[in-house]
């Protein structure tokens, strides 16, 4: 009786397994020099899966108008704040632009110096939990304002220029510096890194670390 049992659950077993279709990958996996390299074959996983995308805003830089303040020429970065408004950064102005959930423009904050809250250039923004911070790879630093553009507090990143800034969560942003030199011992290396860092922006971790050994050869 009991071997008739094991027989038939071994029976559903095989029924199952057979009646069980293995999904078709759509890229294939080789290795290169030790390294896994995933090769997409640029075909869909799912063939039924469709999106269209459909405009449901526009800001305008240049609106014709006389106000230099509310006209932006070079958009360099966005971000929204918890009431929906938007924040654009300027590069041709290095200004920070803020507009309502329609498009109006609300005000221009952020100016080119060397006193507090001031940056040489303004490049990417980042808002978390309705803070603005702004990245100035001029000055190496971060700088802090709140959301009516008042500002809070800077810090230096080091000596990286902040290549971009983006929120990881809530709770965290992350910074991700250009390929600096740097000496070490008569060597010449390459850095770059990817760094978390708390709403007080004092870091947490590396997530990524990039350390190149640069061979200068100079030829007569």
């Amino acid at each position: 009786m009991q071997k008739q049992i094991v027989l038939g659950i071994v029976a559903i077993m095989l029924l199952l397994g057979c009646g069980k279709k293995e999904e078709a990958l759509n890229y294939t996996v080789k290795e290169i020099n030790g390294i896994k390299n995933y090769i997409n074959k640029v075909e869909p996983a799912n063939n039924e899966f469709n999106y269209k995308f459909k405009e449901i805003l526009s800001i305008k830089g240049d609106n014709g108008s006389e106000d230099s303040l509310r006209s932006f020429f070079s958009s360099n970065d966005i971000s929204v704040d918890s009431k929906e408004n938007i924040y654009i950064v300027d590069e041709n102005s290095n200004t920070i632009k803020k507009f309502d959930k329609n498009g109006h423009f609300l005000k221009s904050f952020g100016n080119v110096g060397t006193g507090p809250g001031e940056y040489g250039q303004a490049k990417n923004l980042v808002i978390l939990n309705d803070i603005v911070y702004i990245s100035d790879p001029s000055t190496f630093k971060i700088i802090k304002f709140d959301t009516e553009g008042n500002f809070i507090d800077s810090k230096q990143y080091g000596n990286r220029t902040p290549e971009f800034i983006i929120a990881s969560n809530k709770n965290n942003f992350m910074v991700g510096t250009d390929l600096t030199a740097d000496v070490e011992e008569g060597k010449v290396f390459l850095k770059s890194s990817i760094s978390m860092f708390d709403p007080e922006m004092n870091k947490k971790k590396d997530l990524t670390y990039i350390k190149l050994n640069l061979i200068l050869q100079i030829q007569n």
